[in-house]
């Protein structure tokens, strides 16, 4: 779930971009929210930890740095208008999943799936 979130709101930068830039500017604040995407970046995040597949400590300190890193690099697919959203946003996804402890080639092979319709 993990994966699948980020790879899709990385790649909203270039079919969504006026829906990127009003993240880009209330993003930071939104990740302490109790409503919106915070929640169920949270649920994503307890439920990875309940299955013992991630490894995530304190949950909004587990947020704030995925979120953070979300935000840069959607900021990034901003100002770099001819980089490549798809190949950036899975980056990103296999550098958290690692982050949280899942093996690079696990992490790989979960970015590797297709995405939802």
């Amino acid at each position: 779930m993990l994966a699948v979130g980020v790879r899709l709101t990385g790649r909203m930068q270039r079919g969504h971009p006026e829906v990127a830039r009003i993240l880009l500017r209330v993003g930071l604040t939104r990740l302490a929210s109790s409503v919106g995407l915070a929640p169920r970046a949270r649920r994503v995040l307890r439920a990875g930890a309940a299955t013992g597949r991630l490894r995530v400590g304190d949950i909004e300190v587990a947020l704030a740095g995925a979120g953070g890193a979300l935000l840069g690099v959607l900021q990034l697919l901003d100002m770099e208008p001819d980089l490549d959203a798809g190949r950036a946003a899975d980056q990103l996804a296999v550098n958290l999943l690692c982050m949280f402890g899942l093996p690079p080639a696990e992490a790989r092979e979960l970015v590797a799936r297709p995405l939802p319709a």
